[in-house]
């Protein structure tokens, strides 16, 4: 039941599901990690922890664990033994063992191989390559007008910090060239940017309750020659529609600074300074370069009055 409440979004009745779960069962060490994944989203980073620390005592060698409590420590300025836990982190890695996922190893790792090394261990673990029978629609939609089919993936296409980066992007395609289509793993908050990305694009696809499967379906169904993925391990994330090789040519842009380590991610788009020369040997994708800066950002934005 707290599995499904959390899946709906209603965190404060996914927690008392836990709560009510725990007192049958105090010894099971995923409820008390699930626990504290819901008091995340509730911004209850404390007692977060508590319950990530309850879980490790149960099960020391749980997947991710030393990560999660890492990373919502330092969300906390809880700088005890901050130095050690990188170390033996780092030491994991190496070994292969799965003790922090991507998103948070990116701001501590002082190793571009350990982060690589890191997303390639999680991609493996969480979003391996399925292998699909299934024929690509390629340009099946978009050929008839000769253009080619831009989709792009993401969670956050509302009030976040990702649509006010694309949004102009998403504006400035030439429609006679590119036909292009958002799949929403999020929703629409009805926000001033929502309302724009609708405008900028031909047709967004929510894809949020959707199986992978059925997902993969709209994709293809739409003729997408080109899927880009936005989020990456970061937010509201559907890395595994990718997984499934949902279109032809895949890339990795924007919402997470990294390399996803995956065989099915063909491009990571970055520039010279992101990604100089010497570093293209720690990104699984092929790299793809803009002439200046590779982030993207709304020309139109107010920052002042006028």
């Amino acid at each position: 039941q707290g599995n499904a409440l959390s899946s709906l979004m209603r965190y404060e009745e996914a927690l008392a599901a836990y709560d009510k779960a725990l007192s049958y069962e105090p010894d099971m060490a995923d409820l008390w990690f699930q626990r504290g994944q819901i008091l995340v989203r509730l911004n209850e980073r404390q007692d977060a922890i508590a319950s990530f620390l309850k879980a490790q005592q149960l099960e020391p060698k749980m997947k991710f664990l030393k990560g999660m409590i890492l990373h919502e420590r330092m969300l906390c300025c809880d700088w005890n033994g901050l130095q050690d836990a990188i170390e033996e982190i780092a030491e994991d890695i190496d070994a292969g063992q799965l003790s922090v996922m991507p998103f948070g190893w990116q701001g501590i790792a002082t190793s571009e191989r350990s982060l690589q090394r890191c997303a390639e261990l999680y991609n493996k673990h969480v979003y391996p390559a399925v292998k699909s029978s299934a024929a690509h629609a390629h340009g099946a939609a978009g050929s008839a007008a000769n253009r080619i089919c831009i989709g792009y993936v993401s969670g956050e296409l509302r009030e976040q910090a990702t649509s006010h980066l694309i949004v102009g992007l998403l504006e400035r395609h030439d429609k006679s060239k590119f036909r292009v289509i958002c799949f929403d793993n999020g929703w629409d908050d009805g926000s001033a940017v929502r309302q724009r990305i609708n405008r900028a694009t031909e047709k967004i696809v929510d894809i949020r309750s959707l199986p992978d499967s059925s997902a993969v379906e709209e994709v293809r169904r739409e003729g997408v020659d080109i899927l880009v993925n936005l989020n990456g391990y970061f937010g509201e994330q559907r890395t595994s529609l990718f997984a499934c090789r949902a279109a032809p040519i895949q890339v990795n842009y924007l919402g997470f600074p990294g390399t996803l380590g995956a065989g099915y991610m063909d491009y990571i788009v970055a520039d010279r300074w992101v990604i100089p020369d010497g570093n293209r040997k720690f990104y699984d994708e092929k790299v793809v370069r803009l002439p200046n800066c590779y982030q993207a950002n709304d020309r139109s934005k107010q920052i002042a009055d006028s």
